[in-house]
């Protein structure tokens, strides 16, 4: 892989990366399995991921791009080509990063008026443990994968991560006005079930734990 598009740096244990690009076939862990931790980690959930795989089937394709995947290349490929679309994503995540960068208010700014309204959904069924990707896929009168392009493209999350995203803001919005009693009232309050996970979701996603506002 040339080096003039493949950045990566390693300091004091701590990995940044521009872009990720990975093999489906590895040893330890799969390509979707790191895929779906990448997108699931607030660290990384916003850089690009490209895949080169030598499974071509149209299943494998499908899981990666559920699980948000933003380009694949099938064996053998030009390197040519790789280079021009990692240089496009990156473009494109520059775009999506001056949008959510320094962003932790309880509002995500978005000029798309189809994610307002789906963000006004979450928020509407903000105590709704049940409310999901299929509910907001229904809201916008798409199939689930059309949803996750359009999310992806417009704020760079996956629809379940923009559904996460809104209830950990709103609820730091809750937590910062004292309207709440205790770490168990304020998850049940933004739709989650167990309170240890939201805590755990928080505290990776704004470096605070809850309980620390109730003091």
């Amino acid at each position: 892989m040339g080096a003039k598009w493949q950045r990566s740096i390693v300091r004091s244990g701590n990995f940044f990366a521009d872009l990720i690009i990975t093999d489906i076939m590895m040893p330890v862990m799969d390509g979707l399995e790191l895929l779906e931790r990448l997108k699931s980690s607030v660290k990384f959930r916003l850089k690009s991921v490209v895949m080169l795989t030598a499974k071509s089937s149209h299943e494998t394709r499908i899981d990666a791009l559920v699980f948000g995947l933003d380009d694949y290349l099938t064996k053998p490929f030009s390197p040519i080509e790789l280079e021009i679309r990692v240089q496009n994503l990156l473009k494109n995540q520059y775009e999506r990063l001056k949008i959510n960068t320094e962003n932790d208010n309880e509002t995500i700014h978005t000029n798309d008026p189809l994610i307002e309204d789906l963000i006004k959904e979450v928020e509407d069924n903000l105590d709704n443990r049940n409310f999901g990707v299929l509910n907001l896929a229904n809201k916008a009168a798409m199939s689930d994968r059309q949803l996750t392009r359009v999310t992806k493209k417009a704020v760079g999350l996956t629809p379940a991560l923009l559904i996460r995203e809104v209830k950990l803001r709103k609820a730091k919005s809750f937590l910062e006005a004292k309207k709440i009693r205790s770490v168990r009232e304020i998850s049940y309050a933004v739709g989650f079930e167990k309170s240890a996970h939201f805590g755990k979701l928080y505290f990776e996603r704004f470096g605070k734990k809850p309980i620390e506002y109730l003091r």
